[in-house]
């Protein structure tokens, strides 16, 4: 839903907790968020001014600040092995399929049409208009945003696991891939 994602993998917890550190003080001083995870080594960073607002040059300025703390702290970044995923929904009530899964979730709405995890640990939820409900297939599918780097190889994963090639479209922002899961897996509890 927006922001520039950067991850970097530290020699050390204790680098990465270090470059963390540095990255927070370089956010604070362009008065800027910047969500910061830390797995062991992993330093994922996420800049924008909020799930709403999108990316603003400044998150691009603090970027690159953030590349120039790299060398002196020993952390490569890359943005290619970044991955990300959302889940979208179809609906024709929007606003009332919407409360139903924000109150399951436990997620804030962000506007008309998505929800958030509070602790930002778990994947974002979109909903889509829906001309008529259908009954033939799933209205739930996952938004998974890979590098191009990346992509090829996690098609013929899935399709090496049983999963199905629907389309291939080519866009404007790289491409979109539709696939199908195995049948026996939609059943699975």
């Amino acid at each position: 839903m927006g922001g520039i994602e950067i991850q970097g993998r530290a020699k050390s917890y204790a680098d990465a907790v270090n470059f963390a550190a540095s990255v927070g003080k370089l956010a604070d001083k362009h008065d800027l968020e910047a969500e910061i995870c830390l797995r062991t080594p992993t330093v994922h960073l996420r800049l924008a001014a909020s799930m709403r607002a999108g990316v603003h040059p400044e998150h691009i300025e603090l970027a690159k600040a953030i590349e120039d703390l790299e060398a002196a702290a020993d952390v490569p970044l890359e943005a290619a092995s970044v991955s990300t995923m959302e889940i979208a929904i179809d609906a024709v009530d929007i606003p009332k399929v919407k409360a139903f899964w924000m109150a399951l979730m436990g997620y804030e709405s962000i506007g008309p049409f998505s929800l958030i995890d509070p602790n930002r640990g778990l994947p974002s939820v979109w909903f889509q208009q829906a001309d008529q409900a259908r009954s033939q297939r799933n209205n739930i599918h996952f938004d998974i945003h890979l590098s191009p780097e990346q992509l090829q190889p996690r098609i013929e994963a899935a399709l090496n696991a049983g999963g199905t090639l629907l389309s291939d479209l080519k866009g404007t922002d790289g491409g979109e891939v539709r696939s199908a899961a195995p049948l026996a897996s939609a059943t699975a509890y």
